[in-house]
């Protein structure tokens, strides 16, 4: 249950993470410079799994199982090597959805004005009008 809950949460913040680099650019060779950090995220959060693995209760596996870009695969990683409190999962879970919704929101407000700018990528302060506007 907990695998299937954990999997499918991330899969919707990360999808909603992705949708909203594409809506940003215009061709594959941006949308692999922007995807990188995003997948590194992933690469980290597998790589302190291991960590989790050797002290699940330690403060390290607790932070990163709470931080939702993080919680997907530590958590249940600690979930799968010693069950941590449920007031930890329940929390993880709430904070991952929120997140999941605040990228779901950033991402519809990017896509609803970045779908119209084709051709042109974006500057930091470009990015923050789309996502005020409107």
């Amino acid at each position: 249950v907990f695998f299937v809950l954990f999997f499918a949460l991330g899969f919707l913040l990360y999808a909603a993470i992705f949708a909203g680099l594409g809506a940003m650019v215009s061709s594959d060779q941006d949308s692999q410079q922007l995807q990188y950090p995003v997948t590194m995220v992933l690469v980290a959060a597998f790589i302190a799994s291991f960590s989790v693995i050797k002290d699940p209760e330690g403060g390290i596996s607790r932070v990163l199982s709470l931080v939702p870009l993080f919680s997907p695969i530590t958590m249940f990683t600690r979930i799968a090597t010693q069950m941590p409190p449920w007031g930890e999962i329940l929390l993880s879970l709430a904070l991952l959805v929120a997140t999941h919704l605040f990228f779901l929101w950033l991402a519809g407000r990017i896509f609803r004005v970045g779908i119209l700018m084709y051709g042109k990528r974006p500057d930091l302060a470009e990015l923050v009008k789309w996502i005020r506007y409107g």
